[in-house]
């Protein structure tokens, strides 16, 4: 349904979040290893981050990913 950048497209530095709903469907990363690495822990455990934390530079992705439950 929609795509969330975070980061700067202009930068060269930039994730792109995709979704269905407020459902995380992938990521894509252009030079953030680490966004796409935590993001796909999340994706593998079957969780979610939101549009609104996807787009958050400051929203940890890697307290997200280690997160139990």
């Amino acid at each position: 349904d929609r795509v969330i950048i975070r980061g700067a497209i202009e930068s060269g530095e930039f994730s792109a979040f995709l979704y269905a709903g407020d459902t995380l469907l992938g990521i894509e990363s252009v030079n953030k290893p680490g966004d796409h690495a935590f993001a796909r822990r999340i994706l593998a455990a079957g969780r979610t981050v939101t549009p609104d934390q996807a787009v958050d530079e400051g929203f940890d992705l890697r307290a997200a990913a280690s997160a139990r439950g």
